[in-house]
């Protein structure tokens, strides 16, 4: 059919915009999907990453202060100077964890003497706090999480309460939570 010598009807060639649209729709979905898994991947990561690193400052730190008998004067500024702490968690005179957040270090009074253990506290986003810390624990005597003890060697309590890390980790809370690791001599 012909009006003043134009079909009426045409034939479609290649794609539309609507088939435009939704391919891009579909695209941009798939690639969201995808960004969030890596965050999740790298958040789990960075847990265990900073989780190793405090194993091995604690192995290495309770090798260098045994023939002291005492963690009495431990500092960060101590721990870096004897190469105990990552070159990559050294600014200056300060540990920083891979979340970009202070490190602090001080001897402790974990058995019942002063100085026989020492503690590292790090500041750890909520999301990451339980993984940190179901992976740091295997290496600690006492472990609190928020302030409250969620393990405690010297106290007869071997395991982590997972009721308690749950509470105070939060991972759907926002922010950070202090997480306090010691281990004695």
């Amino acid at each position: 059919m012909r009006l003043n010598g134009v079909k009426s009807k045409r034939k479609q060639q290649g794609f539309g915009l609507y088939d435009l649209l939704f391919w891009l729709g579909v695209s941009a979905g798939l690639l969201l999907a995808v960004l969030m898994l890596l965050r999740s991947v790298n958040n789990s990561k960075a847990g265990y990453t900073e989780a190793q690193n405090y194993n091995r400052m604690i192995a290495d730190a309770r090798a260098k202060y045994a023939q002291q008998g005492s963690f009495t004067g431990v500092n960060a500024a101590s721990l870096i100077n004897l190469g105990i702490v990552p070159e990559t968690m050294v600014q200056g005179t300060n540990i920083v964890s891979g979340w970009n957040t202070p490190v602090t270090v001080a001897a402790t009074n974990l058995y019942g003497t002063v100085g026989d253990g020492i503690e590292f506290t790090f500041t750890v986003p909520r999301d990451q706090c339980a993984d940190f810390v179901t992976n740091a624990a295997g290496s600690t005597a006492r472990v609190r999480v928020g302030g409250t003890v969620v393990k405690d060697t010297p106290n007869g309590v071997n395991t982590i309460d997972v009721g308690a890390l749950a509470t105070q980790c939060d991972a759907r809370a926002a922010g950070n939570v202090v997480v306090a690791l010691a281990q004695g001599r």
